[in-house]
């Protein structure tokens, strides 16, 4: 039979004898035991019936790390408009097969030169070009002609985000939660890192801090301006057919030969909680259990350009004695061996006001939703313990994009071949935003080693504020799909069409090495 009721101070329960009244053991009496007990189990095992009692024991902790992060590359995209596509076979632009249905031409034949691309070979007429992009090539206007074609990408290079690797740097993380006594526990976690910076430069815009002007380019010879610092493909709705038997290519190549710049920021911040349940699988020295939490994650990066055309026409100085093709310019298919990529000074004119252009896009990726997982660890005690967990998470990620700008153009081109539209006598100033919403899945591994390493050392073992503390060091890496990147998330037009967004998603990822202690009382 059951014992009655304890009353609300049983002197056979409380310890010490003679507390007041209205004193009870924590949390309350139980009738069938002593107060404090948190877990009693019993279960057979071997054939014998085993009891299992745990006094309530919750363990909290707290942590904070200083970490070392990765953040994955900005992207491999080209700066500018996609290039038009080139045949191998024909040697000419590569467009949609017109379908003739055996009644005319078939793929390979026709006529026409193809003057632009170099090859000189034939031009199917059973081919057109129907997408508008550009062919990647500059013009440049000598002294005293006209706007020509330099076919050389190593004259007039096209930059790409290639330049730039995965950003590199520092930032912290810290931690707080508990474990009960049955294994189950809870923790709430936080890091950042950023912004970091990466750069690319080509030439420059000031000497000893004043502005280079077009007055101080023709007392220096034109020797600051440099062809090799880089251009940007535009699409900018005109287009040259001269030798491309009908078939118009959308030409309008940026050169920007004083100065070509070029960077991208990138930000990374986030939070989880999770809730650990009991474990399914406990040994001696190894303990697997579940979790189920939730996580926000802020993804930032800014892609930023800035280029400044000289406004200059000149022939190319050669620094060595060249045969046919590019003396001092030449033509688009002429030679350009022992060029110095810089102007000759005797054929120095101004065809247009010097011009800056402009060109920023800001994408911020906020990434909510619910995540699973498993931790595991492995050793008994405080001494030395080793534990990782994986987690698998549905996001559902909100995307901001923010782009503006200005002067992106083709001036030279276009005073060429629109018929007197002038970029530079207009507002060519543009802006636009955007926002999507859509799912993005993600996987993150941990692994943590932890030790008390802190007791071997003279002095600190004896500072009262680390009793309890452990040295950790560990690594985790985070994979997240579907994440648009700033550098490759632009479709760049030339005046006077306008630049705009173009979403452009691929796999994203940070990892960090993390250094802390943590706190245990």
């Amino acid at each position: 039979m059951f014992q009655p009721a304890y009353g609300t101070n049983d002197p056979g329960v409380l310890y010490p004898q003679g507390v007041p009244n209205g004193y009870q053991p924590y949390p309350a009496i139980s009738p069938y035991q002593m107060g404090n007990i948190g877990w009693d189990q019993t279960y057979q095992e071997d054939g014998l019936w085993m009891r299992r009692i745990l006094w309530q024991d919750r363990e909290w902790f707290g942590s904070l790390d200083a970490t070392y992060n990765r953040i994955k590359n900005p992207g491999d995209r080209h700066l500018g408009s996609d290039y038009i596509p080139y045949d191998n076979i024909t040697n000419g632009p590569q467009g949609w097969v017109i379908p003739t249905y055996g009644q005319g031409a078939t793929p390979g034949s026709g006529t026409g030169n193809n003057q632009n691309t170099g090859g000189g070979s034939t031009q199917p007429v059973s081919h057109v070009v129907i997408d508008r992009r550009v062919w990647p090539y500059p013009y440049l206007t000598p002294s005293g002609g006209t706007a020509e074609t330099h076919v050389f990408n190593n004259l007039f290079p096209i930059r790409s985000l290639d330049a730039f690797g995965d950003t590199k740097g520092y930032g912290m993380q810290g931690q707080l939660g508990f474990f009960n006594e049955d294994g189950s526990g809870w923790s709430v976690g936080t890091f950042w890192t950023g912004p970091w910076q990466q750069s690319f430069t080509m030439g420059q815009d000031k000497i000893n801090g004043i502005p280079i002007t077009q007055t101080m380019i023709l007392s220096l010879d034109g020797s600051l301006l440099f062809t090799r610092n880089g251009a940007v493909p535009l699409d900018w709705g005109f287009q040259d057919t001269s030798g491309q038997s009908g078939t118009a290519a959308n030409l309008g190549t940026s050169k920007y030969d004083l100065l070509f710049h070029y960077d991208v920021k990138s930000q990374v911040l986030g939070s989880d909680t999770n809730f650990y349940l009991t474990p399914m699988v406990q040994r001696q020295a190894f303990k697997l259990r579940p979790l189920i939490g939730a996580r926000y994650l802020n993804i930032s990066e800014q892609f930023h350009f800035r280029g400044i055309d000289s406004g200059f026409g000149y022939d190319l100085a050669n620094s060595e004695p060249t045969t046919g093709g590019n003396q001092g310019g030449g033509g688009g298919n002429g030679a350009i061996r022992g060029t110095t990529y810089r102007p000759d000074a005797n054929t120095l004119q101004i065809n247009y006001d010097m011009y800056e252009a402009l060109m920023t896009n800001n994408v911020r990726s906020n990434l909510a939703g619910p995540q699973i997982g498993l931790r595991y660890d492995f050793g008994d005690g405080d001494e030395f313990k080793v534990w990782g967990q994986s987690i698998v998470g549905l996001m559902a990620n909100r995307e901001d994009f923010r782009m503006w700008g200005n002067n992106i153009g083709d001036q030279s081109g276009l005073l060429a071949f629109s018929s007197g539209i002038d970029m530079l006598a207009n507002d060519a100033r543009f802006s636009s935003s955007r926002t999507i919403n859509h799912v993005s899945p993600l996987f993150e591994q941990t692994f943590m080693a932890e030790a008390q390493i802190l007791d071997m050392i003279p002095i600190v073992r004896n500072m009262a504020f680390l009793e309890d503390t452990v040295f950790r060091c560990g690594y985790s890496i985070t994979f997240v799909g579907n994440v648009a990147q700033a550098g490759e998330s632009i479709d760049w037009k030339g005046y006077p069409l306008q630049s705009s967004i173009h979403p452009h998603r691929d796999l994203w990822f940070t990892s960090r090495w993390s250094f802390g202690l943590e706190k245990r009382f």
